[in-house]
Formats: structure tokens, sequence, C-alpha cells
């Protein structure tokens, strides 16, 4: 009878750990995916043109070109070491016409929302499976103890 009962109460805990990481990894899901729209409206993606090869054993960076709002500018960008002068290379620019991070990529969003929901459903499932859950003892002394500390008080 006891193994019944522990077996329904580990059913129940997967239960519940899954259907709590289910919900935080949706919730998860739909935040990155408002921002992922937000950072998609504030950028655009251009094309630099590479001025100086990166140079990475003299630990210099690769300088480059681009056209943001009319305006040529010219700046550190992120070009391997193997893009010669001339070469293109894509970079995602601000409003202001700065180089920046390129937005999150779908398979990003979706490892941040895969883990957010797996640590959730263990994090619920180790704090249910750890719970002590009374023995006989406990359940006799619960029995004793009131009559029993009033006798010696």
């Amino acid at each position: 009878m006891a193994s019944i009962r522990q077996a329904r109460k580990a059913i129940l805990a997967l239960v519940v750990s899954l259907v709590c990481g289910a919900l935080v990894a949706i919730s998860t899901h739909f935040s990155l995916l408002r921002t992922a729209r937000a950072e998609t409206a504030r950028l655009s993606k251009v094309t630099a043109t590479v001025l100086e090869p990166a140079a990475p054993e003299r630990g210099r960076p690769a300088i480059g070109d681009w056209t943001a709002d009319g305006t040529r500018r010219t700046g550190v960008i992120p070009a391997p070491p193997d893009h010669t002068v001339g070469m293109s290379h894509p970079i995602w620019i601000d409003e202001t016409g700065q180089i920046a991070d390129p937005p999150k990529s779908p398979l990003h969003r979706g490892t941040q929302t895969g883990l957010a929901g797996a640590c959730v459903a263990t994090a619920v499932m180790i704090i249910l499976s750890c719970r002590r859950q009374p023995d006989a003892v406990d359940l006799e002394w619960q029995r004793v103890a009131p009559p029993w500390s009033r006798r010696h008080r």
C-alpha cells in the first residue's frame, strides 16, 4: 500500500513539475519574442567594407566603413581575420548609426526558453521529492506529545 502511495506521489510530482516548467517556458518564449520584435524594429542590417583587416596576433580588430542615414561612418567591425581589404561584411546598427549586437537568433531564444522550462521543472521536482514525509515515529509523537508535555510542566 505504501509503495502505491509513493508511486502516486511521484507521478503527481512529475506532472506538477512538468506543468510548471511548461508554463515558465511559454511565458519565457512570449517575453523573448516581444524583445526580439523590439530589437528588430530598432536595428538595421547594413554592409560594411573592410578598410583594415583584423590582426589577432597583434590584438588589432578589423576597421571598416558603412553608410547610415546617408552618412559614411568608420569604426571597428566584427569581421573575421580572413576578410581582406575591400571585402564586405554584414553588421547591425542602431537608430543612431552605431554598431550594435545582432538580434538574438531563433535558436538562441529557443535554447533560453528550453533551459528556463527545464530548470523550473527540475527545481519543482527536487522540492516536491525532497519534502520530508512524516514516518510512524513522527505520527506517534504528534499523538503523544500534547498530553505528555502537559504532565511535565
